[in-house]
C-alpha cells in the first residue's frame, strides 16, 4: 500500500468504522501515557498518578490503573520513592515493547503457527510468539488453545531445507538440490543445479519456484533431500512481477516448462453443483457462464497438470471437460481405465 493510499485510508477509516477507529485511537493515547511515564522515570523526575492525571487530563482512578498496568502487566521495574513521592526505574535499561500486539493479531499468529508444518519455520515462529506474547492481554496460551489445524494432504518435509533455499533467494545464489521424483520409473534422488526464485506456501505445503536451465520448474520441498547453496550470483535476474504473473497464470501449483503451455480450459458443471462452484476460486482469471439448461460453464487458463486432472476427477459425473481436446481425451482415458478396474472387481 502506497503512502498516498495509506493517507486516504486514514482519512476514510473514521467514517467507515467509527467504533474501531475510536478503539484504536484510545489505545494509542493510552500507550502514549505509558511512554510519558517511563521516560519521566528514566530522567529522574519521579512521576506519579497525580502528575499523570494532570498532564493528560484524565481521572485519578484511570491514572492509578495505568501505573498498576505498567508495573504488573508490562513488568516495568517501577519502585515508589516515598521521599520523592513518585516512581523511579530500578533498571534504567527497561523499554516498553516496541510492537504492541492485540489479541486478534496474536490469534492470527497462532493460526500461522498451526498452518506451518515445516519444522524449521515452526520452531522460529514458536520462538517469535513466545517473545511477543507478553505484549498481549490474554497471552499466547489462550490464543493457542483457540485454534487448531488438521493437516490432511500435507507432505512430510525434512528439517534444514527451507532456510538455505531462503538464503539463496535473498542473496541471489544458485543452488544444488538433491531431488527425488515420485512419478515415473523409480530411481535414486539426483542432484539438480537450479536458480531459486520464490518460495510458495500452498495447501499446507512449501514449494520452490526455480529456473532449471532456462525452464521454469516447481519443486516440492518434501521431495528435496539436501540443499547446497553455491557461491556466486545467480543469473539471470527475474523480477517479482514476472514471478507473480507466472504463479497467477496457471491452475494450482504446477508451473512447468515450455512442453506444458498455458491453454484455455472450459468445464461444464451440472445444475445441482452450480451454486457450489460459484463459491470456489479455482483461478483468479476464471469466468462463469450460465446456460439455459441450468448448467454452469467455468473458463480459466491453465497448464494440463496432475493437480488440475485430480481436481476434475474429484467431481466425478458432475463435471464435463469441454476444452481443450487434449485434456478431455486424457480425462476420458482415465475414466475408461477406472471403469475397467471396477469391472474386474465386480466380476470377482
Amino acid at each position: 500500500m502506497t503512502a498516498i493510499s495509506l493517507t486516504l485510508f486514514s482519512l476514510i477509516l473514521p467514517f467507515l468504522f467509527p467504533f474501531y477507529y475510536n478503539v484504536i485511537m484510545a489505545k494509542k493515547l493510552t500507550y502514549s501515557r505509558y511512554i510519558w511515564f517511563i521516560n519521566r522515570a528514566k530522567k529522574g523526575r519521579f512521576p506519579n498518578a497525580v502528575k499523570l492525571a494532570e498532564y493528560f487530563m484524565i481521572s485519578l482512578a484511570q491514572a492509578q490503573r495505568d501505573v498498576e498496568y505498567m508495573r504488573y502487566t508490562l513488568d516495568a521495574p517501577l519502585e515508589y520513592d516515598a521521599f520523592e513521592k513518585g516512581y523511579a526505574l530500578s533498571d534504567r535499561a527497561f523499554n516498553l515493547p516496541s510492537v504492541w500486539v492485540e489479541d486478534d493479531e496474536l490469534l492470527l499468529l497462532a493460526i500461522a503457527r498451526e498452518l506451518i508444518r515445516d519444522p524449521d519455520s515452526k520452531k522460529i515462529l514458536a520462538e517469535l510468539l513466545r517473545k511477543i506474547a507478553i505484549n498481549s492481554r490474554k497471552g499466547l496460551g489462550a490464543a493457542g488453545h483457540a485454534v487448531s489445524y488438521k493437516g490432511m494432504g500435507s507432505y512430510r518435509q525434512k528439517a534444514g531445507i527451507l532456510n538455505p533455499l531462503l538464503d539463496a533467494i535473498l542473496n541471489r545464489h544458485p543452488a544444488e538440490i538433491l531431488f527425488r521424483e515420485v512419478f515415473g520409473p523409480m530411481r535414486e534422488p539426483s542432484w539438480r543445479k537450479v536458480t531459486p526464485l520464490h518460495l510458495l506456501f500452498y495447501r499446507a505445503n512449501w514449494y520452490l519456484l526455480a529456473l532449471y536451465g532456462k525452464e521454469w520448474r516447481t519443486f516440492s520441498l518434501a521431495r528435496i533431500e539436501t540443499v547446497k547453496v553455491l557461491p556466486g550470483k545467480a543469473a539471470p535476474r527475474v523480477s517479482q512481477k514476472a514471478i507473480h504473473d507466472k504463479i497467477a497464470s496457471t491452475f494450482g501449483i504446477f508451473i512447468t516448462d515450455q512442453n506444458h503451455p498455458v491453454v484455455p480450459v472450459k468445464l461444464r458443471f451440472v445444475p445441482e453443483l452450480a451454486r457450489f462452484v460459484r463459491s470456489m476460486l479455482p483461478h483468479p482469471g476464471q469466468e462463469f457462464c450460465d446456460r439455459a439448461d441450468g448448467c454452469l460453464e467455468v473458463s480459466f487458463p491453465s497448464t494440463i497438470n496432475r493437480e488440475l486432472i485430480a481436481e476434475i476427477l474429484g467431481f466425478g459425473e458432475q463435471v464435463e471437460v469441454l476444452e481443450p481436446g487434449e485434456l478431455r481425451k486424457e480425462i476420458a482415458a482415465i475414466l475408461q481405465k477406472t471403469a475397467k478396474l471396477y469391472g474386474k472387481v465386480s466380476k470377482n
